[in-house]
């Protein structure tokens, strides 16, 4: 069920526990491996976050 549907049935926090880590996690150690290994770095431009939007999500 979306996030968006359980709100009306008065759901209002959603809970990952360390999914999200720990798919960070993985997808960082896939892009490293290929880049050691293969040399390859065209992957890393793959949705890079920009430098001032990491900045504020620790301001």
């Amino acid at each position: 069920m979306r996030a968006t549907c359980r709100r009306p049935l008065g759901v209002r926090r959603l809970g990952a526990g360390s999914g999200i880590s720990q798919l960070v996690l993985g997808k960082t150690k896939a892009l490293a491996t290929d880049f050691l290994s293969r040399g390859r770095s065209e992957t890393l431009d793959d949705h890079p976050l920009p430098y001032g939007e990491r900045q504020r999500l620790f301001a």
